[in-house]
């Protein structure tokens, strides 16, 4: 995954607050969104201790999860 930079992220959140289901499925009546998350590499840490995540990665993975209704999360 490529590291973005905090103002890199803030870009790519301005765009899809115009666009708010960019990247989801079409809601409709009587269905359910579903997503399967591996989480192996999700609390890989750099050579200093910190998270290679970004605090951006970390929005982006919350906007997407709270779009779903159920979440399977394995490792």
């Amino acid at each position: 995954m490529t590291d973005f930079t905090e103002t890199e992220w803030q870009t790519i959140e301005a765009h899809l607050q115009n666009s708010p289901n960019y990247g989801m499925p079409e809601r409709r009546d009587g269905s359910i969104v579903i997503a399967s998350w591996n989480i192996r590499k999700f609390g890989q840490f750099a050579e200093n201790g910190v998270t290679k995540k970004s605090p951006g990665a970390f929005r982006m993975i919350e906007r997407f999860c709270s779009e779903c209704d159920l979440i399977a999360i394995q490792e």
